[in-house]
């Protein structure tokens, strides 16, 4: 599946972004969603 890149991470000590990156996988995101309500 493909992976989406969220961002590099920051070193909390310097306060700097590292090499490092944070991605998610695609299959982890929701796509389809039901919302169920009332209206007045």
């Amino acid at each position: 599946m493909t992976e989406f890149l969220i961002g590099a991470q920051i070193d909390p000590a310097k306060h700097e972004r590292t090499s490092a990156t944070t991605s998610i996988a695609s299959s982890d995101l929701t796509t389809h969603g039901v919302i169920v309500g009332m209206t007045g």
